[in-house]
């Protein structure tokens, strides 16, 4: 009976936890004064825990963050791994001066609920069932609280399941953007607001006052210019000033209104914190905030690891082909190439039909830098770019390695080492890779005989070779010579009344 009645009190209180996460303000954040209340108290035991301690860490503390992207229940509309990848440096650069790197820990988690995909507030539970225990867990979604972009929530924490939601619109390598997720991620760090205790949308001085009363909005002390209060007042750290919200809504980085703190103090909030809500001046966290953030770093010990990472910068991808708009024979078999990146681990290919890659992006990885993908439209343009990534790092040497390749499918039909044609009961094509001084062995085993064209494509659709040829019964083989071949790959197509069999080629020097 006693453990029916825990499970009922737990669940009542995720119930709870869920009714007020529907409540969230339509801010920038929507971390609410009720979470940053919890998140203080954390910060108070931390304080607590380190004040007699000098803090021993690695040179680097490498932190692992799961991404858990959410889709439709189509699997369509998730946000961009290329996205991601660059957003994650410019989050990195804002940590570097801490010391403090993340890394993606394994491959991202894809969720498929288009209820969760406008809204996770209509299942923080069943989110916090895809959680990795030893990672920040950040789920990336279309919309918050019904608002799918332009306006409303873009990011809050709960530290009831101690996770981060984010809104895919936030992700990019741009700081304008970035600064989300910096903003939420101090939150999971233990930072509040530095205006806690007033409300969303900024001070309102005909219902405040000025100067501003002796108590907030929710009945906490009113954060004093000298001081006096900082540890008890808003975000419970001394050397962010007061702030009663001005940042909302405020247009620029240099806030000169009137208003003056309860002992008539003019009011001179840092509009340039993390924390604040002066959107696009956000450059830096203070000292006593990157304090309070080591320390609960230090007292996570599940995320964060002593292995170390290459930071070495990769290089550009260059993409072959099929690039400047090149219209390909066939469309259910189309070669990708780009130039082979050291240091690399993988790379993520990402297709689309817009340039934009917001309609219906697809996205493949490969470990070599080639693909072959196979379930492209016919008579379709498409848009493609690829991205270089090695393990825990993703930073290239320029800001966008990501230039676009644009192709147009064919009609035609084809297929990558597939029998297509029905003569032929066994086959070998040797030796492969070649280099260019050699001749390919095409050697076949039939049933009867049959006329056919061998042919050999360049990713680009291009024709490099056309052999009329005729298969006897039984085996027969058939040198093809390959001098003056450039260097790359190939599509060697045997074409009969009956069927196609193709087979990539690798030509080396």
């Amino acid at each position: 009976m006693k453990k029916i009645f825990t499970i009922f009190i737990l669940l009542a209180l995720m119930g709870m936890n869920e009714i007020h996460a529907q409540k969230h303000g339509h801010n920038w954040c929507g971390t609410t004064y009720e979470d940053e209340t919890k998140i203080l108290e954390r910060l108070v035991r931390n304080r607590a825990k380190y004040a007699n301690q000098t803090l021993t860490r690695m040179p680097t503390m490498w932190t692992p963050i799961k991404f858990h992207i959410i889709n439709k229940n189509d699997g369509t509309g998730g946000v961009s791994p290329i996205k991601i990848y660059e957003m994650m440096c410019t989050v990195n650069e804002e940590y570097a001066d801490q010391d403090i790197q993340f890394f993606i820990k394994g491959d991202f988690n894809y969720i498929n609920s288009t209820s969760s995909y406008n809204n996770p507030g209509n299942g923080h539970f069943s989110l916090s069932l895809q959680m990795d225990d030893n990672a920040i867990n950040i789920f990336l979604s279309k919309g918050i609280e019904g608002v799918s972009s332009g306006a409303g929530t873009l990011g809050y924490y709960l530290p009831f399941y101690d996770f981060l939601v984010v809104r895919e619109d936030q992700i990019s390598g741009a700081l304008s953007d970035a600064s989300t997720m910096v903003h939420e991620l101090g939150h999971y760090f233990t930072l509040a607001h530095p205006f806690r205790g007033w409300p969303g949308d900024g001070y309102d001085e005909v219902m405040y006052g000025n100067p501003a009363p002796n108590e907030d909005s929710q009945g906490g002390p009113t954060e004093l210019m000298d001081g006096s209060n900082c540890m008890q007042a808003a975000d419970m750290i001394c050397d962010t000033p007061p702030n009663y919200n001005f940042g909302f809504g405020w247009n620029g980085c240099e806030y000169d209104g009137s208003v003056m703190d309860p002992n008539g103090t003019p009011v001179d909030p840092d509009e340039a914190n993390h924390m604040d809500y002066f959107i696009g001046c956000s450059t830096d966290f203070t000292d006593d905030q990157k304090v309070a953030i080591a320390q609960d770093l230090a007292s996570r010990p599940n995320i964060h690891t002593s292995e170390d990472f290459d930071v070495t910068p990769l290089a550009d991808v260059e993409m072959i082909a099929p690039i400047d708009e090149v219209v390909l024979p066939v469309y259910n078999s189309v070669n990708f190439e780009w130039t082979e990146v050291p240091g690399a681990t993988s790379y993520v290919l990402e297709i689309d039909e817009f340039a934009s890659f917001v309609l219906n992006p697809k996205v493949y990885f490969s470990t070599t830098n080639s693909l072959v993908l196979e379930n492209l439209e016919a008579n379709e343009k498409y848009y493609w770019r690829v991205k270089a990534i090695k393990d825990g790092y993703f930073c290239s040497a320029t800001a966008d390695d990501s230039s676009t390749g644009q192709f147009r499918t064919g009609s035609e039909v084809g297929g990558t080492a597939v029998n297509e044609i029905s003569e032929v009961v066994g086959y070998s094509i040797a030796p492969n890779p070649l280099s260019s001084n050699q001749s390919l062995n095409i050697s076949l085993e039939t049933t009867k005989s049959f006329d056919a064209k061998i042919n050999l494509y360049n990713l680009s659709g291009q024709k490099m070779m056309e052999v009329d040829y005729t298969f006897n019964l039984g085996n027969t083989n058939y040198e093809l010579p390959v001098t003056g071949l450039a260097e790359g790959l190939y599509i060697l197509s045997i074409e009969s009344e009956s069927g196609v069999l193709n087979e990539k080629i690798v030509v080396t020097k």
